[in-house]
């Protein structure tokens, strides 16, 4: 699962473009370059057993930016990513090297 997160949590930082605008439906611009930095993952296993990974960031911009608002389109960048290596995702948590 550690695997898996990082993986995506890598992919997402280097998605970002380098010029501080985007597009509606791009991936967000590198502004200040808060959000790409601070995507970070956790794994945690509960008391049942399950491994649970979580990958996103704290910054208050980015559910934003992810989903977009009223006035703003989305400009997602966690769920492309997860699609991207949905594949690679799979083979890791069924135990299989990439």
């Amino acid at each position: 699962m550690y695997k898996a997160a990082r993986l995506v949590k890598d992919d997402v930082r280097r998605s970002f473009v380098g010029q501080a605008t985007s597009r509606a439906g791009e991936v967000p611009g590198i502004d200040t370059g808060k959000l790409m930095k601070s995507i970070r993952y956790r794994v945690f296993i509960t008391k049942a057993g399950n491994v649970i990974g979580l990958i996103g960031s704290r910054a208050k911009h980015a559910l934003h930016l992810e989903v977009g608002t009223r006035k703003m389109a989305k400009r997602p960048y966690l769920r492309p990513a997860i699609k991207r290596l949905s594949w690679k995702i799979a083979r890791i948590l069924a135990g299989a090297k990439i």
